[in-house]
């Protein structure tokens, strides 16, 4: 956001939990962008663009290995919207051969923004030039998530983050890759070059299983084969939810490419069964 009300909010509500933003790595404007993807892209982001990349340069100048960029933005307001494209751009000029990941948040069908259309066409036109995978976090399957999966009667913003952050954690977070040895990865070079190999395809998106409230997670007796068979299921039919599927699709939907990360105890045990040797 540029509003500095808002900034400073985030700021001070932060400084209460594990948390905390380095109020040297922030930059806000004088204002919003009214739900204008033109004016977070023409005003905001020539203003902020100069700032946003010194501040990822000193960044990058204290990690030891640098992987790339992770972009999180919403599409439905002007400043998510215009001025994110705009800092994608603006990195990708910078930093022409590191990889950028954008996060983009879908609206709900039913938002309040009433531009909001708009506002996703002309972020995703300019998104998918500069960007190497784009990952679509879309409001209303999390909202069915949390509403038939988490039995959360009402979500509200905080539901959604959490479930969505879920998600791109199980993808995000360090991993190692399976193969002849085990080896560990650079996560977003690993998904580029084996979920967006062909720079036509980089829309990406995220299914987990099992689908279930935190508390209820260890009386879960799920097995690797299950949850796997309801993954594959899931892909068949591209449902965003771990139940009411069709089990009598067998077509498979085309995609280029997928990639299934695995977290948990006997890992192998579930690299078995993928392989056909469980």
């Amino acid at each position: 956001d540029m509003e500095p009300k808002v900034v400073e909010s985030c700021m001070r509500s932060r400084k209460r939990q594990r948390w905390k933003y380095d109020t040297c790595n922030t930059v806000c404007g004088e204002g919003g962008s009214g739900n204008n993807w033109a004016s977070g892209y023409m005003k905001h982001g020539p203003r902020a663009a100069a700032n946003v990349i010194e501040l990822v340069r000193k960044e990058i100048e204290t990690t030891e290995a640098f992987g790339g960029f992770a972009i999180f933005h919403s599409v439905a307001g002007g400043t998510g919207s215009g001025l994110g494209s705009f800092i994608t751009e603006a990195l990708r000029d910078t930093h022409g051969r590191k990889n950028i990941f954008n996060m983009v948040v879908w609206p709900h069908s039913s938002g309040e923004v009433v531009v909001q259309s708009y506002n996703s066409v002309l972020t995703l036109s300019h998104v998918l030039e500069d960007s190497d995978a784009v990952i679509c976090l879309n409001n209303d399957d999390y909202s069915s998530i949390c509403k038939r999966m988490l039995h959360i009667k009402k979500p509200d913003i905080h539901d959604l983050n959490r479930a969505m952050a879920k998600d791109l954690a199980n993808v995000l977070l360090p991993a190692h890759v399976c193969g002849s040895k085990w080896q560990k990865r650079n996560v977003l070079n690993s998904i580029c070059s084996h979920v967006c190999s062909h720079p036509s395809f980089k829309l990406l998106q995220t299914k987990s299983v099992p689908q279930m409230p935190l508390e209820m997670v260890k009386y879960s007796s799920h097995g690797w084969r299950s949850i796997l068979k309801h993954l594959h299921q899931m892909h068949r039919t591209t449902s965003i939810l771990d139940e009411t599927m069709d089990w009598s699709t067998t077509s498979i939907p085309r995609s280029v490419a997928n990639s299934i990360t695995l977290r948990g105890s006997n890992v192998k045990d579930a690299v078995d069964i993928i392989s056909g040797r469980g």
